[in-house]
C-alpha cells in the first residue's frame, strides 16, 4: 500500500514494478504508450464517479455558476440512480 499526490507518481510506481493501481484512462494514455504500463480496459459499461462542486455559499460567483451549469449539461447523468 501507498501513498500519493498526483496519478503520475502512482504511474511511476507502477512502471517501477511496485504494483498496480486502478486510474482514470485518460491519466494512462502516455505511460502506456511509451509502453512504460500495460493498460487492462474492461469492454462493457464504463466506472461512474460521481464528483461534488465544493463551493464558499457566502461566497456566490456568476462564473463558477456558469460553469456548473456547463457541466451539469454536458455530462450524461446515469438514469438509474
Amino acid at each position: 500500500m501507498a501513498h500519493f499526490e498526483e496519478l503520475e507518481e502512482v504511474l511511476d510506481w507502477v512502471a517501477a514494478g511496485r504494483g498496480l493501481s486502478i486510474v482514470p484512462r485518460a491519466s494512462a494514455r502516455d505511460a502506456e504508450a511509451r509502453g512504460d504500463v500495460v493498460v487492462v480496459a474492461h469492454a462493457g459499461s464504463p466506472c461512474v464517479n460521481t464528483i461534488y462542486a465544493v463551493t464558499d455559499p457566502a461566497r456566490p460567483h456568476p462564473a463558477l455558476e456558469r460553469t456548473l451549469r456547463v457541466v451539469r449539461e454536458s455530462v450524461r447523468v446515469p438514469t438509474d440512480r
